[in-house]
């Protein structure tokens, strides 16, 4: 009977790196299940209880583990809620079950309160069997920020890339440049992803705005996390006919056409150990535009892409795009990424639970 691992929580649903980390843990002959928190206390000792104890429980994101402990209206309601969780975590190692957390960010991205949700972090990392960072920058911020030494109980293993992932169909570019009114003569900044306030998206089409280049175009596509959010980000590709939203589900069989038609790819994050944008557009041999800060990524480099420290570094930058190099910083993406396969990942993840 194959080893049983829970991957918490099941945010599969448009998460591609999710279901390719289940898949290659799968193939090293563990049965990888992908479940939500259960809600109330103890959810971790009630998972285990539910799937007739686990080998692992490998935790992701800890949005709803937490979330009780943000809104604790006393700093005694505070510090109960934190015991919980560790002992949450305790009485599971001490059931035999080992727990795995990937810290994807340093807290969640519209976290309502930050202080608090670095202490729930810390008592987690303390309390789990071992840690995984996508790199040892993320990993080097992580200890900064938790004020904790992690090198004896964490491991860096890095995103894998999305080879294989989606397609690129015949005639879906020229279909695509068609719907966009795109000509190749065209300079085309893709942002393309879920689109949420820490993105900085807003501020990407404001620095575009303030470009005179009749051929460069902005096309942002993805879903918006609000209504409101994606009502603002058209109102704003408005005021600039060489802006393109297109605000929604993107299809899997467009996803390789939009990249193939993007000259360079625009990642203004704001707050991330991680991205899957920047690992897909280096799949898909495609410079990156982002902050400095987005050198935690590590697999990011001058080489491969074109970093800005301010609003109008950003500006600059966009001012001096040229086509031949972003297009032979791609290539230096594409090599960057080579070897991130996930089978090799997937052995990795499962050597550490063996071990």
């Amino acid at each position: 009977m194959a080893k049983v691992a829970i991957f918490l929580p099941d945010w599969s649903k448009g998460n591609p790196y999710l279901v390719m980390l289940k898949d290659a843990v799968g193939r090293c002959g563990i049965d990888v299940r992908l479940r939500d928190f259960p809600p109330g206390f103890f959810p971790i000792n009630r998972i285990i209880s539910r799937e007739d104890r686990p080998y692992v429980v490998h935790i992701h994101w800890i949005n709803d583990l937490i979330e009780a402990i943000h809104w604790s209206s006393t700093s005694l309601k505070t510090h109960t809620k934190l015991a919980l969780l560790m002992l949450d975590i305790a009485f599971a190692r001490l059931r035999g079950v080992k727990i795995f957390w990937t810290i994807h960010n340093l807290v969640a991205h519209e976290s309502p309160n930050p202080t608090v949700e670095v202490r729930a972090r810390r008592a987690l990392a303390l309390t789990c069997t071992h840690l995984f960072a996508h790199s040892h920058s993320a990993l080097r911020l992580i200890e900064k920020t938790y004020g904790l030494d992690l090198a004896h109980k964490a491991s860096v293993i890095p995103l894998g890339n999305y080879d294989g992932c989606y397609p690129n169909l015949r005639g879906s570019e020229e279909r695509l440049r068609a719907r966009f009114g795109l000509t190749k003569e065209n300079m085309v900044i893709l942002f393309f992803g879920a689109i949420r306030p820490y993105k900085g998206v807003e501020k990407l089409i404001q620095a575009f705005r303030t470009v005179e280049n009749e051929q460069m175009r902005l096309l942002i596509m993805g879903n918006a996390e609000s209504i409101e959010l994606g009502n603002a980000i058209t109102l704003a590709a408005q005021s600039d006919p060489r802006i393109i939203a297109a605000i929604g589900f993107v299809p899997d069989d467009d996803v390789g056409a939009l990249f193939a038609i993007a000259d360079v790819v625009a990642i203004p994050f704001e707050r991330t150990l991680t991205s899957g944008s920047a690992m897909l557009a280096f799949t898909m041999s495609k410079a990156l535009l982002l902050p400095e800060r987005a050198r935690a990524f590590d697999f990011v480099n001058d080489d491969n892409a074109i970093f800005y420290g301010s609003d109008a570094h950003l500006h600059a930058r966009l001012v001096t795009l040229d086509r031949e190099r972003l297009a032979a910083m791609g290539l230096k993406g594409r090599l960057a990424v080579e070897g991130f396969d996930w089978n090799s990942i997937g052995a990795r993840v499962v050597a550490r639970y063996d071990s």
